[in-house]
C-alpha cells in the first residue's frame, strides 16, 4: 500500500475549471442551465420584487410549489437562460446575448 499510487476522481472538485466540467455535465445529459431571481435582476438592474412580478407571468419558468396545510406557501422560481434570453430580446430588441456573457454578467453583478 505505501508504494501504490491512488487515482484522480473522474470529476476532481478542485481547481477552476470545476464549473466548467459541470456545465458540460449537464449540457450532455440535457439539462439547461437556469439562474434565480436574484440573478436575473442583477442582470437587468432591477429590483428583487420587480423582477419577481415579471418573471411570474412569463411562460416557461419552472416553479417548485409545495404547500403545507397550516403554513404559508412558498414558490421558488427558477428561470432557464433560453427563457431569460427570450425576454431579453424582446426588452431590447435586440438579438440575445449568449449564455457565456450571461454567466459573465451574473459574476460581475455579484461582486458589486
Amino acid at each position: 500500500m505505501a508504494g501504490q499510487a491512488i487515482a484522480p476522481a473522474p470529476f476532481d472538485v478542485q481547481g477552476p475549471q470545476t464549473g466548467e466540467v459541470l456545465q458540460r455535465v449537464l449540457f450532455d445529459l440535457g439539462v439547461e442551465p437556469s439562474m434565480t431571481v436574484n440573478e436575473a435582476a442583477a442582470v437587468l438592474r432591477w429590483s428583487y420584487w420587480k423582477a419577481r412580478r415579471y418573471f411570474s407571468q412569463v411562460e416557461g419558468i419552472c416553479v417548485s410549489y409545495q404547500p403545507k396545510r397550516y403554513k404559508r406557501p412558498y414558490r421558488t422560481f427558477t428561470i432557464p437562460l433560453s427563457v431569460f434570453a427570450r425576454e431579453w430580446q424582446k426588452m431590447t430588441g435586440r438579438e440575445p446575448e449568449s449564455t457565456e456573457i450571461i454567466h459573465r454578467r451574473i459574476a460581475l453583478a455579484g461582486q458589486q
